[in-house]
């Protein structure tokens, strides 16, 4: 378990090591910090925000399996919106099927109180799902939640350091677009990296030029899926 960061001449260098009550050292020319929305690596390195802003919205979903599709298999992503909330169907492995709901903070608080009926109540009112909710196996817990997380974009280098996916910048899950924002800004350090190893620039011209190529990116896809948290309803008009 890292316990805390290597530091020489006020570069990070490494990260400390707690093992079998052993205490270690992992020596690193460059820490990538890849440890998502509660990453102990940007807390360490005290990463400044460029932007924050409080979480707008929150999100219920199960996994299950036996979901089909509009036509019977099921072989795509669902995505149906209605007024301000919307919901999600996500194929995944082993024929299991991820079904989600994104909810305003008001409409967030009342399916709390009552996760696992509310939650079906819910989707049967999506005329999209007639006929295809019942039957289904439960895979896992009954019902799993996440409440509102800010929204943020961290400055995502320093001396010795480097922050990609969630720990550099989190927005909405209503998008679904993590996952891809983290494997893109992987590819741009990974991309500045090579420039660096080949001898064409510096390794700090490589992190600021990480720096530049996430946030030429990401500032207003950013900016459009935090405005849209507010309200889905304001997709209706684009």
């Amino acid at each position: 378990v890292a316990t805390g960061l290597i530091e020489e001449d006020g570069h990070v260098c490494g990260v400390s090591l707690a093992s079998d009550g052993a205490e270690l050292e992992a020596r690193c020319r460059l820490l990538v910090g890849a440890d998502g929305v509660n990453s102990r690596i940007a807390q360490w390195v005290k990463a400044a925000d460029e932007i924050h802003e409080p979480g707008y919205r929150g999100i219920f979903y199960c996994y299950v399996r036996g979901f089909q599709g509009p036509l019977g298999v099921l072989d795509g992503m669902e995505f149906s919106q209605w007024g301000d909330e919307a919901a999600y169907v996500f194929p995944s492995d082993h024929s299991v099927t991820c079904l989600a709901l994104t909810l305003n903070l008001e409409q967030y608080g009342w399916m709390r109180k009552g996760a696992k009926k509310r939650f079906w109540q819910r989707m049967k009112d999506y005329a999209c799902f007639e006929g295809r909710l019942s039957g289904l196996k439960i895979v896992g817990p009954p019902i799993l939640g996440c409440g509102p997380v800010p929204n943020y974009m961290r400055v995502p280098n320093g001396p010795g350091w480097a922050l990609v996916g969630d720990a550099g910048m989190h927005i909405d899950p209503w998008a679904g677009l993590g996952m891809d924002n983290a494997s893109t800004h992987a590819s741009f350090l990974a991309d500045s990296l090579l420039d660096f190893s080949a001898g064409r620039c510096s390794l700090e011209e490589a992190l600021a030029s990480y720096h530049h190529q996430r946030n030429e990116a990401s500032n207003q896809m950013y900016r459009n899926v935090v405005d849209s948290s507010r309200d889905l309803r304001s997709l209706d008009s684009d």
